[in-house]
């Protein structure tokens, strides 16, 4: 959820934080994980943000995109199966209510996109 807490003016401080966030801070899990000696597979992360790809409406945070990386290249490169979910708001009470019902559904059985 660290993506969440990109924000104020789109810029080189925001670039910054969306680079920590979005690239960093999960290639730096990854790799945790990937020492591990339980199969990387298991763990299935969901990496939010806000507005980098949303349904409805324009981009407001364009640095969050940054995000599709570790989307893509973690089924390849890591075996780690996630999501990538963008939610309209970095407010909680926007979208946590939803979130429980979205998460029970997703199982392995269940193919969801990468991207939601």
């Amino acid at each position: 959820a660290l993506p969440l807490a990109v924000d104020g003016p789109v810029g080189e401080d925001a670039l910054a934080r969306a680079q920590w966030a979005c690239v960093d801070t999960p290639a730096a899990l990854l790799q945790a994980v990937g020492g591990l000696a339980w199969p990387a597979a298991r763990l299935r992360p969901w990496w939010l943000s806000y507005r980098a790809q949303p349904v409805e409406g324009a981009v407001a945070r364009p640095e969050a995109a940054l995000l599709a990386g570790v989307c893509e290249g973690a089924p390849q490169e890591c075996a780690v199966d996630g999501h990538w979910l963008d939610l309209p708001s970095a407010d909680p009470a926007d979208w946590a209510p939803l979130l429980p019902a979205l998460l029970a559904g997703a199982d392995a059985a269940t193919a969801l996109p990468r991207r939601l």
